[in-house]
């Protein structure tokens, strides 16, 4: 009897700290679980709110200058040593390199500035004045839907967001090229938003319905308006989804 007894002490604190865990899990679950539902609901009203500010807001374009890559070579082609063959091919490159920069920027202008893209207001700038965008300089710095530089275009009291051709997200499986779209601080925005718009073809979920004039222009193979109709079509689903 008296070892029965001892064996039954031995035992309740483990009973009661098994109990214990159980009673902890029972409880934990449920919270965790809550949680997890209330920060989803939290992404999608947030990303319902940016569609909403961005409807009645500005998307501010950002056009690449690749200005680093065209003075190194411009830099290289100013030496006096370089061999004939060589000069040759380096201007070349030169010409090739403006011109795409040229064509993918007049298309994009083209594009956004109302033959395709009509979901928002838009304004452009150029990628050498990102520093003063993420300063917020409200002013001073942007094109009008002809490209031309327009000093009276202000973000003053607006909601904005920029997009850019970039890539989708560094974790991603199928890291491709896709215009990214970011809030005023430049965090890309997070799903269910469109905020990595790939460069693919139209998806009919997205696709907006409406019977737009084609804006020349291809960059690496792709045609910038059908980029820009699916940049489009997203916002226009993506809105009508949330409204």
């Amino acid at each position: 009897m008296n070892s029965f007894n001892q064996l039954l002490t031995e035992m309740a604190p483990k009973g009661l700290a098994t109990l214990f865990f159980m009673v902890l899990f029972a409880v934990s679950v449920p919270q965790q679980a809550l949680s997890q539902s209330e920060d989803s609901i939290s992404v999608k009203s947030a990303a319902a709110n940016h569609i909403k500010k961005l409807k009645d807001g500005i998307l501010v374009v950002r056009l690449a200058t690749k200005q680093r890559s065209i003075e190194a070579l411009e830099s290289t082609l100013a030496s006096s040593d370089l061999k004939s063959k060589l000069r040759e091919t380096l201007e070349e490159q030169l010409v090739a390199k403006k011109y795409e920069r040229d064509s993918v920027n007049n298309a994009l202008i083209s594009a956004f500035g109302g033959e395709v893209y009509d979901f928002s207001e838009v304004y452009f700038m150029y990628d050498t004045s990102n520093a003063r965008f993420a300063n917020k300089e409200m002013s001073g710095y942007f094109y009008n839907e002809n490209g031309e530089f327009d000093p009276s275009l202000s973000l003053e009291g607006r909601d904005y967001y920029m997009t850019y051709i970039g890539r989708t997200e560094q974790s991603s499986s199928t890291n491709t090229k896709a215009f990214v779209v970011c809030d005023q601080y430049l965090n890309p925005l997070e799903r269910p938003f469109p905020g990595y718009i790939t460069f693919r073809r139209l998806l009919s979920t997205a696709k907006s319905g409406k019977k737009k004039k084609k804006a020349k222009g291809v960059f690496k193979g792709f045609r910038i308006e059908e980029i820009v109709e699916k940049v489009d079509g997203s916002f226009e689903w993506f809105y009508k989804e949330n409204h």
